[in-house]
């Protein structure tokens, strides 16, 4: 069952998600429709990046939360799970997001998130970028502490702020771009592609930090380097 959970959870990491307008007109149009949030799209069905993986600078993983960490929504719920549909679109976005949509897939989905991953209506944007309202948590945990977090499958809000090791930033600087192959996405939503995160800001014991980091390909490989000072 914990297999099947950190592998549902690894093709979920490769969606870039959103919903809440229709589709008149949408199939015309010959360029890409550009939704922004709150009005357009409400941002994925996803809470923060919590990567089962478990990718690190040698010693610190980084789950930076889209969404507030602290909504009812989150508690209790398993962060390897990726999306919670509909629930996760309750809880206040972090960032402002703005996404690149091919009409066709928009028709076919419905709507931007009008479908969920397991369907086959499901789509994705070409891509996105999210903009940080200027206070983005991220938590930043030791690798083996995590490591052993993972043991059982299971990963919560509750859970990694009882960890030892756990450092809470706010980036005060956040930006995350998706860019994916392809204008349109049959289903399943697997597209090559790449992303990259940028942030910096204050950890709540007064030191900086810089985050960055990129997820390329396929197989999602990622590179990340943490700095505190």
């Amino acid at each position: 069952m914990r297999n099947k959970r950190l592998a549902f959870a690894s093709v979920a990491l490769l969606i870039v998600l959103a919903s809440g307008t229709t589709t008149g007109g949408l199939v015309a149009q010959s360029g890409p429709v550009i939704l922004a949030s709150p009005a357009e799209t409400p941002g994925q069905f996803s809470y923060a990046f919590a990567d089962p993986s478990a990718p690190s600078d040698g010693q610190w993983v980084a789950i930076d939360f889209h969404r507030d960490p602290h909504c009812p929504e989150l508690a209790g719920f398993n962060l390897l799970m990726f999306v919670d549909v509909p629930n996760a679109l309750s809880c206040p976005l972090t960032v402002d997001v703005k996404e690149w949509w091919d009409a066709t897939d928009l028709a076919i989905a419905g709507g931007p998130w009008q479908s969920p991953p397991w369907s086959s209506t499901f789509r994705t944007p070409s891509q996105a970028r999210w903009l940080g309202k200027g206070q983005v948590p991220i938590y930043f945990v030791n690798l083996l502490e995590y490591v052993d977090a993972l043991g059982d499958g299971v990963v919560t809000v509750s859970e990694l702020e009882g960890l030892p090791s756990l450092l809470i930033g706010y980036a005060t600087h956040y930006q995350y771009v998706q860019l994916n192959s392809g204008r349109t996405n049959s289903f399943p939503t697997m597209r090559d592609g790449h992303s990259q995160t940028v942030a910096h800001g204050v950890l709540t014991d007064g030191r900086s930090f810089q985050f960055h980091r990129n997820t390329h390909g396929p197989d999602q490989i990622t590179a990340l380097k943490i700095d505190f000072k």
